[in-house]
């Protein structure tokens, strides 16, 4: 396909698919269910605030098939609870969409379980929810997981020694640390489980709830630009949206817009960082043991 002219009309029909995304609620997530939901997908969004969940409920509802459960990706005891519901249900699990994150906290806070909030709730919450979840995605046809990183990942380094901001802590230094853990996960989930489909998107700079943390001139760059830096909610989740229904994908696929922050969708490298396979076989074993 020409990626420059892939829109929402370009999305294949959906019907029946079980699609899953964290963090629907606002932003990019809640476009994405939206969309899938148009295009016929039971759709499920896990949000961590009843109340802004039930009411994002209540606007995706016409579009399709939707339901709220809910999910605090800062609580690993919440994660089990969510998993453990589902596989009751015992339904297959087409699609899971790791899109929940908080960004640039300004003070070191922690997780129910200790953990630094930002790697706690954008990796370590994730990591145990897809795997946990692998015993329904392995039921499904499609067996697809898709990990959303971001434009930061690609300024920084993964420390294996500070992934609780033990040495030392700074906002957004904390946050670029847990994009670039999303796409190193998403490459080992890969690995460790050829018979699924792991990939990763990013959706450039647009205008979401996510940046609200940051300081000027940073909050305007990351989360209040549409122009020459950023662009729509509409056009930053497409890339997430190719990731998730274009047939025929393999993992360690990266899609984000083709001009960094905005522009079409594309194909875009990983950082280098990423490409570290010592490193991201060790990060998993941490991940393992912290999330038990």
């Amino acid at each position: 396909m020409n990626f420059k002219r892939f829109t929402v009309k370009n999305i294949p029909p959906q019907k029946d698919k079980n699609i899953i995304i964290t963090g629907a609620n606002s932003g990019i997530g809640f476009e994405a269910a939206k969309i899938l939901a148009m295009k016929g997908a039971n759709v499920t969004i896990a949000c961590r605030n009843k109340q802004k969940g039930e009411e994002a409920l209540k606007s995706l509802c016409e579009f399709g098939n939707v339901r709220l459960k809910l999910l605090d990706l800062a609580s690993l005891s919440s994660v089990k609870s969510f998993c453990e519901e589902l596989i009751k249900e015992d339904d297959p699990i087409d699609v899971l969409i790791n899109n929940a994150g908080v960004m640039s906290i300004k003070k070191r806070t922690f997780t129910e379980d200790g953990l630094e909030t930002q790697m706690g709730v954008n990796h370590f919450g994730h990591f145990a929810l897809t795997t946990r979840l692998l015993i329904l995605l392995e039921k499904s046809e499609h067996k697809r997981v898709v990990s959303i990183s971001s434009i930061a990942a690609y300024r920084t380094k993964l420390d294996l020694e500070n992934l609780n901001s033990e040495k030392y802590y700074m906002p957004f230094g904390a946050y670029k640390q847990s994009k670039l853990a999303n796409i190193i996960f998403a490459n080992e989930l890969g690995w460790r489980y050829p018979w699924l489909v792991s990939v990763i998107a990013h959706p450039g700079v647009s205008h979401t709830g996510i940046g609200r943390n940051m300081k000027t001139p940073m909050q305007y760059i990351f989360s209040g630009t549409q122009g020459v830096i950023g662009h729509s909610i509409e056009k930053a989740t497409l890339p997430i949206l190719y990731a998730a229904t274009k047939v025929g994908l393999q993992s360690g696929a990266y899609f984000g817009p083709d001009a960094y922050s905005r522009g079409s969708t594309a194909n875009v490298p990983q950082p280098k960082e990423a490409k570290d396979y010592e490193k991201a076989e060790k990060f998993w074993e941490i991940s393992k043991g912290l999330t038990q």
